[in-house]
């Protein structure tokens, strides 16, 4: 039996060791955006409840951007294709903090408003500004 979260791991290792990928893609961040659109379908796939067994993810929570795998995605798909696998944690409206279950690592947010018209967002990323509910860039002048 598999333990909870192990699963990620053991998939992300098998990705990064499949011949196709020892062959054909030297970027670590194609083999992360390969995973993450995996674990985006099976989080899909199974009920409430499963994801909680087995990731500790709460289906019925907002999602949001991963801070580092978004800026990876970005380069190749639009944001409507790229999977919002981190969430607050705790998931409390003065929450600071977002985990994500591809890169395994929790990050520091800004609680600010989102500064586009139709986003209701107010997780941003430190760094550059960007909105992790909507992908918008919030430091723009």
């Amino acid at each position: 039996m598999i333990e909870p979260n192990s699963w990620i791991k053991i998939r992300g290792q098998f990705i990064q060791n499949k011949p196709e990928s020892v062959l054909y893609s030297s970027e670590t961040r194609e083999l992360y955006n390969w995973l993450a659109l995996e674990i985006n379908l099976v989080i899909d796939l199974l009920t409430p409840s499963e994801n909680n067994k087995y990731f500790n993810f709460n289906k019925k929570t907002r999602r949001y951007f991963c801070p580092s795998c978004y800026s990876g995605f970005r380069e190749d798909y639009e944001d409507e294709q790229i999977p919002r696998l981190a969430q607050l944690i705790p998931n409390e409206p003065t929450s600071n903090t977002i985990y994500c279950l591809v890169c395994n690592e929790s990050y520091e947010v800004l609680r600010e408003d989102c500064t586009a018209e139709d986003c209701l967002g107010n997780v941003i990323d430190p760094d550059d500004g960007t909105c992790l509910t909507c992908g918008s860039d919030n430091f723009r002048d």
